[in-house]
């Protein structure tokens, strides 16, 4: 008796949780087809997942491997270079070569900076922070005048498209000159024919 529970407990726990729930509650409701949910040794396929073919990788890994020669070569020419300068011509090169990325590094930093100014100046003002994006940052003094430059224009394009919104005909109703002529007017006829002599 003790095998055949424990058998069927073993049982109980393979079943999915539809079927525990079926046992449960009983039989009543039509059967639902059972769902298999994926195991280990089951692959699930990963919609997002692209296949390759054979040629597609032997594509690729032979211009990974043309990249790899390309890249070992440039360095070989130039450690090569290199041999053959004397060490004063290889520090001038070096020294150089980080004069200009200090050079590069101040001129980032400016932009950045005149940036965030430009970004303030424009909240400030109320205008669109995105301005900022079309400034000359090459110096300071080409930052202020080009957003000097762009702060009018663009005030300016916004007041023309004002008026021309608020431009238009004047509605029917409130051409009142016109209107209260027309219906003199028409009275004085009415008076007319129907023998009112006015005084």
């Amino acid at each position: 008796m003790e095998e055949k529970s424990q058998v069927d407990n073993v049982k109980e726990e393979k079943k999915t949780l539809g079927q525990k729930i079926t046992s449960i509650f009983g039989k009543d409701k039509a059967e639902e087809p059972a769902v298999e949910e994926p195991t280990a040794e089951v692959k699930v396929e990963d919609p997002t997942e692209e296949s390759y073919s054979k040629a597609q990788f032997d594509e690729a890994i032979e211009k990974a491997k043309a990249d790899a020669v390309a890249e070992y070569q440039k360095q070989q020419e130039e450690q090569a270079r290199k041999e053959q300068m004397t060490p004063e011509e290889v520090k001038a090169e070096e020294d150089a070569k980080k004069d200009k990325e200090l050079e590069k590094l101040k001129h980032d930093i400016l932009v950045r900076d005149c940036k965030d100014s430009a970004v303030k100046n424009l909240s400030t003002a109320g205008l669109p922070v995105e301005l900022a994006d079309v400034l000359d940052y090459t110096s300071e003094e080409t930052v202020e005048k080009s957003l000097g430059v762009v702060k009018d224009v663009f005030v300016a394009c916004l007041e023309k498209g004002i008026k021309e919104r608020l431009k238009g005909k004047t509605p029917v109703g409130l051409n009142a000159n016109k209107d209260i002529t027309e219906i003199g007017d028409r009275k004085a006829r009415m008076q007319k024919i129907m023998g009112i002599n006015k005084k």
